[in-house]
């Protein structure tokens, strides 16, 4: 009966001892601007009030301002920026910037505000890279004309970070010392 107990407990430590730790998730955000062309379904260029699309200047973008995980990013670092369709949002999962490592990419969006001088999206992406683990988190794109233009991704969300294998083991090798004495007290 107690070889049985033992070679449960070694399997026990042997199954969670093989669980692999996770990276963490990106915590911080990231505002870039730069100008744009509104566009349409066939990318040409229309007014503010009928675009469906966005077409960035040089494909770039500048970084703004940048917190926590992803202020690797000095003010005035370019980032890539590709052009998209947000009306209806084409590609799904179109990865819209690119900077230090890390891209994003859009999972949704919704119009908030749509007229001849203003446009408001927002929605949902997730960031990746750099050795973290893919963080989904909201995003924010404004524009007043096509010149004064930010576009904000952030998170905060904490997320439950597994307990790493050498604790498991550590904790059960603590618990077969205990049953070793208790046996020479015995």
């Amino acid at each position: 009966m107690k070889r049985t107990k033992l070679a449960g407990a070694l399997g026990a430590c042997l199954i969670l001892g093989t669980q692999v730790a996770n990276a963490a998730f990106i915590d911080g955000t990231l505002a870039l601007g730069g100008s744009f062309t509104p566009i349409n379904a066939g990318s040409s260029p229309v007014s503010l009030g009928v675009a469906t699309g966005i077409d960035f200047t040089a494909d770039t973008g500048v970084v703004v301002s940048s917190s926590g995980d992803l202020s690797f990013a000095p003010f005035v670092t370019l980032a890539a920026m590709t052009d998209f369709q947000f009306n209806p949002l084409s590609p799904v999962g179109v990865a819209v910037w690119s900077v230090g490592g890390f891209t994003f990419n859009m999972d949704s969006v919704a119009v908030n505000t749509q007229n001849g001088t203003n446009l408001s999206l927002s929605g949902i992406g997730t960031v990746s890279g750099n050795g973290f683990d893919p963080t989904t988190g909201t995003y924010e794109f404004t524009a007043q004309g096509t010149e004064d233009t930010a576009f904000s991704w952030s998170s905060s969300s904490l997320a439950a970070v597994p307990v790493p294998a050498a604790v498991w083991l550590f904790g059960s090798g603590l618990l077969g010392l205990a049953g070793i004495a208790r046996r020479k007290n015995a």
